[in-house]
């Protein structure tokens, strides 16, 4: 379901903090829920109280802040009408409709798949978006993309091509192709066929990862590469035989995988990479890491040589993949020092990702990040993680606590990221500088893991509200929670709803605590997206390696309030930890928003951060401040607007800190 999407007949009824006997109640607000209920359907209310559950309680950690259950009703009852009801009960302090809460992925936490996918996949319309295509698409036809792997280390996809075929028959319908080469608009090209690890906005099902090469799939030998003797299962034209040989070059990370550019079938003309149309290339050669769609079991990997391994080169990676063009439109040739913290060079094997770069964390000319992790565990600093959950055995960080509010004890996941956005998040903001993998911004920092969402990426409303005031609970008792990642949205446009989650922040926040959280990804403002919305987060949005916003990401409206609470961070291919021990390239304001959770723990440990004070009147204006005197080398298209209409805020940058 959609992020925002009302839990059928599902109410979170929020008790006064005054309320002590819970218990009790809890009984008086059924009583009445079943009293509505009655009303409406003319049975007794003894009968009414049947179809009225409470769901789960949650008896409230913290000082001043009432506890909450869920209850249940027939999903036919008006809401108005269940809230005006239950609202009438004694100790009510809010009622609001229980809803879905999604990562701020951008198009979703799309599971990996094979690297033959990209030699083509069938493709459906997004949910509702309706795609028309005049003699092409009707009710004989099925729709189907191809592409190739891209990112630095060739593990997402990226789609070059759109063709539809006969359901019967399978056969291709003549003029019926569009490809990503033939068009000129941003906006198009976005449209139908997504950027690199972002599924295009009419087709969101299609992959947008690429799963890792397992060492026993088919490879070749190094020396056979340049003419490798294949039987097909037919021959490709009349006169011909099954044999032929394809040949090929080593491509990729560390030359790992392979491309394929010549296919010499016996008693058959040759296809050729620099001749043929992009279809027959998709069909008979395929692309770097890619089998042709014809001849899927042919290897694309070097044997001996596993890419996207944990360990990397010694050398930054490249800030966007080779296609993409452009460049850093920053002037970081000369960035000034990051004065109050001391500094230690990266190991051998560490993997630079572009965003660590750009907001100053990492200084690329003398190969340096802040050495933190002793000064962070011995000022008992963390950042909470909320999301869906953090892998604790992930080598290249350090989990100090999991509380899990989604899988019980006995579950397969409890106390377990099953999907790899946590993970990812964690990484972004502390992954160790240890030899392997990635740094982020600071490196070592202990994460506590706040699990609200399950292993498909969504959630229910209550179990952030559970995190929220976990967090609470922790600050009055003196923890040191330094930030709160928030790679998480719900919609909504009720205010109660509104007015509710955001005083649970506005409590976070008063001890001096970084709320950061996602936008959101509709490419469009962010009014209705929840906490984004509220004035007492810092707010992220996103920008590409060139400072473009991301296309997905929600923007303020010039002018709006929120403006003093906004601020743009990394998103687009941002390289980071997964599960497994893995690493992953992912997109999105969920991606942003963690670069910016770990700049206020670089903030709080340069000492610029300090706790005692609401965040909102200093903390966040420390930050935003340092922020806006980071480099840029354009007149016209810098932050806070980026030469657009709208606000993104400024990219965030701690080398003023």
């Amino acid at each position: 379901m959609a992020s925002g999407t009302p839990l059928s007949g599902e109410y979170i009824v929020i008790l006064s903090p005054e309320v002590k006997d819970v218990r009790a109640a809890i009984a008086d607000v059924h009583t009445h829920a079943a009293i509505a209920v009655a009303a409406v359907s003319g049975e007794e209310a003894s009968i009414a109280s049947e179809s009225v559950t409470v769901l789960s309680a949650s008896p409230s950690p913290a000082q001043g802040v009432g506890s909450h259950f869920v209850l249940k009703v027939p999903p036919s009852m008006d809401p108005k009408a269940v809230r005006a009801s239950l609202m009438a009960s004694e100790g009510v302090q809010a009622v609001v409709q229980n809803r879905v809460v999604r990562i701020a992925q951008a198009h979703g936490a799309a599971k990996c798949q094979p690297p033959h996918y990209a030699a083509g996949v069938q493709a459906t319309a997004a949910a509702g978006v309706s795609f028309t295509w005049e003699q092409c698409l009707d009710s004989t036809t099925k729709l189907a993309m191809f592409g190739e792997r891209c990112g630095p280390h060739r593990n997402m996809f990226r789609w070059t091509g759109i063709y539809t075929y006969k359901k019967d028959t399978g056969a291709l319908v003549n003029n019926c192709i569009k490809l990503r080469a033939s068009e000129a608009s941003p906006q198009r090209i976005a449209q139908l066929f997504g950027e690199c690890g972002v599924a295009p906005k009419q087709f969101a099902n299609v992959p947008t990862s690429v799963c890792q090469e397992e060492a026993d799939s088919p490879c070749a030998d190094s020396s056979t590469v340049p003419n490798y003797r294949v039987d097909l299962s037919r021959a490709i034209c009349s006169t011909g035989s099954p044999q032929a040989t394809f040949q090929g070059v080593p491509c990729g990370p560390d030359s790992a995988l392979i491309q394929w550019n010549l296919l010499s079938p016996a008693g058959c003309f040759p296809v050729d990479r620099s001749t043929a149309d992009a279809k027959s290339v998709a069909d008979w050669i395929g692309q770097c890491g890619v089998p042709p769609q014809q001849v899927t079991g042919l290897p694309t990997r070097v044997c001996g040589r596993v890419p996207g391994g944990v360990e990397q080169p010694a050398q930054d990676a490249p800030s966007s993949p080779p296609t993409d063009g452009g460049g850093d439109s920053r002037n970081t040739a000369t960035p000034p020092s990051t004065a109050g913290l001391p500094r230690m060079g990266i190991k051998s094997g560490e993997t630079a990702n572009w965003g660590v770069g750009r907001v100053g964390a990492y200084d690329k000319s003398a190969r340096t990040v802040a050495d933190v992790a002793a000064a962070a565990k011995a000022a008992k600093f963390v950042v909470a993680v909320v999301d869906t959950g953090v892998d604790a055995a992930h080598p290249d960080l350090e989990v100090t606590e999991f509380v899990d509010f989604v899988d019980a004890p006995g579950k397969s996941y409890h106390k377990k990221d099953g999907n790899g956005h946590g993970t990812h998040c964690g990484g972004i903001i502390a992954a160790k500088n240890q030899g392997q993998g990635i740094f982020g911004v600071v490196p070592g920092m202990p994460l506590l893991a706040f699990k609200v969402l399950s292993r498909e990426g969504s959630g229910a409303l209550e179990n952030v509200y559970n995190a929220y005031k976990e967090i609470i609970a922790r600050l009055q008792k003196g923890e040191k929670i330094v930030a709160i990642n928030l790679s998480l949205s719900s919609q909504s446009d009720d205010e109660e709803t509104k007015a509710y989650e955001c005083g649970l922040v506005t409590k976070i926040q008063a001890f001096g605590t970084a709320v950061a959280a996602a936008a959101g990804n509709d490419g469009e403002a962010l009014d209705y997206n929840l906490p984004a919305a509220c004035m007492q987060t810092m707010t992220v949005t996103s920008l590409d390696v060139n400072d473009n916003p991301s296309y997905f990401s929600n923007y303020a409206t010039a002018g709006s309030t929120k403006a003093a609470t906004l601020i743009a961070g990394p998103g687009h291919s941002i390289y980071s930890t997964y599960t497994g021990g893995g690493y992953q390239t992912l997109s999105g304001t969920s991606m942003a928003t963690p670069f910016v959770a770990g700049s206020f723990a670089y903030c709080f440990l340069s000492g610029a951060c300090q706790f005692g004070s609401p965040a909102v009147d200093g903390n966040y204006k420390v930050l935003m401040s340092a922020s806006a005197a980071g480099p840029c080398s354009s007149s016209t298209k810098c932050g806070p607007q980026w030469g657009t209409g709208s606000y993104y805020g400024n990219m965030v940058n701690v080398r003023q800190l």
